[in-house]
């Protein structure tokens, strides 16, 4: 294809913008979840500083593990199908969280729903290089970028606020 051929505006392009927006929020949605669960074990279960201390070693812990296996995985599967099912179980997590009353079992099901959620990027990204042309390649994966560096500010700034506005 030539290059006057290309539609030069990555946002006329509507399957990398459906793309963009469940990455959106599916990051911002990681980052205001950190807080909300921070929260909890301070105020709820008035846990220890070394307890809640892991809370981010539960998210960081199965990324440094899991990762470069979860990249080989999406590279043999199709890659909707493991955003769908990666996604529902990771609802299903979330939802099951609602329900614990246990320090240790919560961070059992924030373990077992990063490990889920390692292959959404690996997934996310093999994606947007079938559904943007090349010349536009690296406008998608910068945005990307952007939104997911965006959202390690904005999505705790949103959950310190509503939990300003409404006492944990």
């Amino acid at each position: 294809m030539k290059n006057q051929e290309i539609d030069q505006s990555i946002w006329n392009n509507k399957m990398y913008l459906l793309l963009f927006s469940s990455y959106t929020i599916s990051t911002l949605g990681k980052f205001f979840d950190i807080l909300a669960v921070m929260l909890m074990f301070s105020y709820v279960w008035q846990a220890e500083p070394w307890l809640i201390s892991l809370n981010p070693v539960a998210y960081a812990v199965p990324y440094a593990l899991f990762s470069q296996f979860s990249g080989i995985f999406v590279d043999r599967g199709k890659k909707v199908k493991i955003i769908l099912v990666a996604d529902l179980l990771t609802a299903v997590c979330t939802i099951s969280m609602i329900f614990t009353f246990n320090l240790w079992m919560m961070l059992g099901i924030i373990f077992v729903r990063a490990t889920i959620s390692t292959v959404h990027f690996p997934a996310q990204q093999a994606l947007v290089k079938q559904v943007v042309h090349e010349d536009l390649l690296m406008k998608a994966v910068t945005l990307n970028g952007t939104v997911n560096q965006l959202s390690k500010v904005i999505g705790p700034f949103v959950g310190a606020s509503i939990a300003a506005a409404f006492s944990p």
